[in-house]
This record gives C-alpha cells, sequence and structure tokens, in this order.
C-alpha cells in the first residue's frame, strides 16, 4: 500500500476472505509473489480492516473506523467483519434514535443497502418509520433507497400506528 509494506499471515487472511484465497491459491499472478500490491487503499484503513479480521479481536470498530472498514470488508468479503460492522452499526443506531435527523438515517439505510447489513437496516426501518414523510422525501437521495426498505418503512408505520 503506497510505500509501505504489512507483513501479514496469510493463512489467517485466507480464512477470512474468499477474495484473498483465491488470490493468494489459485493461478493469479499473486499467487507466487511474497507482496500484493493494493493500489488505492489507505494504510491506515487497511490495518484497521486486518485487526478486525482478527477471531479473537472483537474491539476493532469504532464510530471513527467502521466506515473506513466496511467498504473493505465488503470488497474482500470477510463475512466475520461484515458481521461485526452490522452489530456494531445496529447498536449506534439504536442508542441515538431520538437524534438521528432524517437525512442521517436515509445515508444510513443507504449504507445498509449497499454493504447488506440486516440488522443495521432494520434498525434504520424502526427509525425511519417514526420519521415525518415529508422529511424523508425532501431529501435528496430518498429516491436511491430501493422500493423494498421502503415497503418495509411503510408497513413498520402502518403497524406502530395499529398498536
Amino acid at each position: 500500500i503506497k510505500s509501505t509494506s504489512l507483513h501479514v499471515n496469510s493463512e489467517q487472511i485466507i480464512r477470512e476472505s474468499p477474495v484473498f484465497e483465491r488470490m493468494l491459491q489459485s493461478e493469479f499472478q499473486e499467487k507466487d509473489v511474497k507482496e500484493i500490491i493494493l493500489p488505492g487503499k489507505r494504510v491506515e484503513d487497511f490495518v484497521h480492516f486486518l485487526r478486525c479480521t482478527l477471531p479473537s479481536i472483537d474491539d476493532c470498530l469504532e464510530d471513527e473506523t467502521v466506515h473506513k472498514v466496511l467498504p473493505l470488508a465488503h470488497e474482500y468479503q470477510t463475512k466475520r467483519t461484515l458481521e461485526k460492522a452490522d452489530l456494531f452499526l445496529k447498536e449506534r443506531c439504536e442508542s441515538e434514535t431520538d437524534n438521528l435527523p432524517s437525512c442521517t438515517i436515509i445515508e444510513n439505510i443507504l449504507e445498509a443497502e449497499l454493504y447488506n447489513l440486516p440488522q443495521y437496516l432494520k434498525a434504520c426501518i424502526n427509525i425511519a418509520s417514526k420519521k415525518y414523510y415529508k422529511k424523508l422525501v425532501q431529501h435528496s437521495e430518498f429516491e436511491n433507497i430501493s422500493m423494498e426498505t421502503r415497503l418495509k418503512i411503510s408497513l413498520k408505520r402502518w403497524e406502530d400506528i395499529d398498536t
């Protein structure tokens, strides 16, 4: 990454990432090299990502790092790291329910959909269902929310009204 070399346990990263497994064990050019170049990656972000792939470390995600680790976890298909991020973001979202403006909820929903984070998405849907419809739709990104998620928001609001 840039001019920095990171030393990684290849067996561990292969266990966590099917992308690295294909890269390092199939007929890709990276199979026989000692060093893999990862253009466009920031060293700090990649170090946080690698830390999150370690099975014994559960405290790797913080507000400052989760949104940097998430794209890497998605790109390299590290299921356990994606699950950690899903749970972390869900809990963060639920703890800030009353303080999240509509624009933030929309951004969160789009992030949850993009990275396929079901727990985070459900928490966002629960919050969005309590927001004023006009506040949600006036945001320019609202149209980018999938129809399925919009339906779930509507049904959740309907359910809340009936109870």
